[in-house]
């Protein structure tokens, strides 16, 4: 299994998949951040949604709002009135739905726009 990690004192956050089985030496808690160390180095584990965001991000993922992380290729319907997305197609108050917030609502309708005339 891999997982994702930040070189430690890195000056780009990219990102680097550790693989537990065969690098993983010691797993840690440093001044409240999650750390792996492996023979390759220092490696903090993603513990915010930010550094989740550049983790999901060429996987599909996109920030919706402040507080989460969507798969858009997954939106199944969206409600630009109370600015929600849904990811199924169900007609009752159980839909699996998401919050979006203004500002990043034009990113969300042009990415569905960009979808229709695909398909």
């Amino acid at each position: 299994m891999k997982i994702p990690a930040f070189k430690k004192n890195s000056k780009n956050d990219e990102v680097t998949w550790v693989d537990v089985e065969t690098d993983l030496l010691i797993l840690t808690i440093r001044s409240g951040d999650l750390v792996i160390e492996t023979e390759d180095g220092t490696f903090e584990l993603p513990n915010s949604l930010d550094e989740w965001a550049a983790v999901l991000e060429p996987y599909g993922f996109e920030r919706s709002d402040r507080n989460c992380i969507v798969k858009l290729d997954r939106i199944v319907h969206h409600d630009e009135e109370v600015k929600l997305i849904y990811f199924d197609e169900k007609a009752d108050s159980k839909r699996l739905s998401a919050t979006v917030s203004n500002k990043r609502w034009g990113r969300i309708k042009e990415f569905l726009k960009l979808r229709r005339q695909r398909d």
